[in-house]
């Protein structure tokens, strides 16, 4: 995920100190202090730290606080096991004493404020007095949140003259751009997993692209899959490829649960991190990745791609999510995809990956913003010595996505097949109907198709019956 802007962190800053159960929503997103800019980390790590939360986790609860004040002997509030609490994270001494209170206070002070050039509270340790460290705390966060709160009166704009162009990178050419999320669909069974491991060989072992002259940059791949295991799938598949360098594909480790992208980015951050080239992403199916995001919900699925994108354009990697289809044939090819339009709608790049029309196995580019549509690539799965293989064919088709995957209704079928039963001359009727059935088409279908071609039955003779004509 990209840094947030100047701007934006401190609208996040001044959210926090508004509202305490917005620290818990960030937590649930892994939006830990190191997110931030470093002149605002300490700040935020001072807000994280009065609410008792450090990386991500309350370090003391309820129960250790009321723990904490009997071991001291009932005496005063929550301020003796704040204390306690800062001197676990700082190894600040505390104690009752009012004096050592203040010290408290001051170091925290210029760890937070000076030190690091946040706006000074110079009057901060003299307000302490018989307030007790909870209290000044609070002023303490009520000055701080003056300070920012100054920065939301106006809206930032920026010039475009300002900003410098950039050209798209791509994984495939026109087809997987680098740094964005693309979108492989289709029904299961016919190739999408075979082909994003195909791909994932190919970028691993600096392989050219189907189709193309162009080098693939060599890189790591990271795997996320929920599908198919990987002892007896996934790795099996990849050693049957010849152009798979399995040292330079990765699977991210899921044992201790699924990857949660609505709450968990860290993950992939941590990932990444330890893959200095890392090039590709693949995410096996996406929906099952939302967390507790509602996959039909618009608003829900933006929410959670929005950051996943961020991410994928901060670091440059493609991310490859797939996904199912629903049952609505008659929907538009970018409707297909199970869930919400939003799936579609945010990727860079969609293919649809199923039988065309004539009984093709195709891998059909139907979506980019960034480049015209690069075609549709036939393909073909073959047995490799009990793996699959994948072969891809070298020619390219241009056809329309939406014709290429039309459903064809039984009477264009009969129409068709009807122009090459009279393309040599007239035929008995009754001769037809007995072959259209032997085809599957019905005498009601097969009346339909005359009608619609135009055919005129005429008679034969006088007691020889009907025939048709084109």
């Amino acid at each position: 995920m990209k840094e947030p802007t100047h701007e934006l962190q401190k609208k996040l800053i001044n959210l926090m100190l508004n509202h305490s159960d917005v620290i818990d929503e960030l937590c649930k997103r892994n939006l830990t202090p190191d997110y931030f800019d470093e002149r605002f980390q300490p700040l935020v790590q001072a807000i994280f730290y009065v609410h008792g939360i450090s990386d991500g986790k309350r370090l003391l609860t309820e129960d250790h606080y009321r723990k904490l004040l009997i071991e001291q002997g009932g005496k005063g509030d929550i301020t003796i096991a704040m204390q306690v609490q800062f001197e676990c994270l700082y190894g600040v001494h505390h104690s009752n004493s009012k004096n050592d209170l203040d010290m408290l206070v001051q170091q925290v002070t210029e760890l937070y404020v000076h030190r690091e050039g946040i706006v000074a509270l110079d009057a901060l340790n003299k307000s302490v007095g018989k307030l007790g460290y909870v209290e000044a705390t609070r002023r303490y966060i009520d000055r701080l949140q003056t300070t920012v709160a100054v920065t939301e009166v106006t809206a930032p704009t920026i010039p475009l003259n300002s900003i410098e162009p950039e050209t798209v990178t791509y994984l495939w050419a026109n087809r997987i751009p680098a740094g964005k999320l693309t979108i492989v669909q289709g029904p299961p069974g016919e190739g999408k997993s075979m082909i994003t491991l195909d791909l994932a060989a190919r970028v691993s072992s600096g392989t050219n692209m189907p189709n193309t002259s162009i080098p693939t940059v060599q890189g790591d791949v990271l795997l996320v899959s929920c599908e198919d295991g990987v002892k007896d799938t996934i790795v099996p598949r990849l050693r049957s490829f010849d152009h798979a360098n399995l040292s330079r594909i990765h699977v991210l480790d899921q044992s201790k649960g699924l990857l949660d992208l609505s709450r968990n980015l860290s993950q992939l951050r941590q990932a990444a991190k330890g893959l200095e080239n890392l090039k590709l992403i693949v995410l096996d199916p996406l929906s099952a990745y939302l967390g507790e995001g509602n996959s039909h919900e618009d608003a829900q699925v933006r929410r959670v791609l929005g950051p996943l994108c961020e991410f994928a354009e901060n670091l440059n990697v493609a991310v490859l999510g797939i996904m199912h289809l629903n049952k609505d044939k008659n929907k538009d090819l970018l409707q297909r995809a199970l869930g919400s339009v939003a799936f579609g709608a945010t990727a860079r790049s969609v293919f649809m990956v199923a039988k065309d029309r004539e009984g093709r196995r195709v891998f059909s580019h139907i979506k980019s913003n960034l480049c015209r549509l690069s075609g549709t690539i036939e393909f073909t799965i073959e047995d490799n010595h009990g793996q699959p293989r994948l072969q891809w064919d070298s020619k390219i088709i241009y056809d329309d996505p939406e014709t290429l995957f039309s459903v064809r209704q039984p009477i264009q079928d009969a129409q068709e097949w009807l122009a090459g039963e009279l393309q040599d001359g007239p035929e008995d009727s009754k001769l037809i109907f007995k072959k259209a059935e032997s085809r599957g088409f019905s005498a009601r279908t097969l009346n339909r198709a005359k009608k619609r071609m135009g055919i005129e039955p005429r008679k034969k003779g006088l007691n020889d019956g009907w025939e048709w004509k084109l």
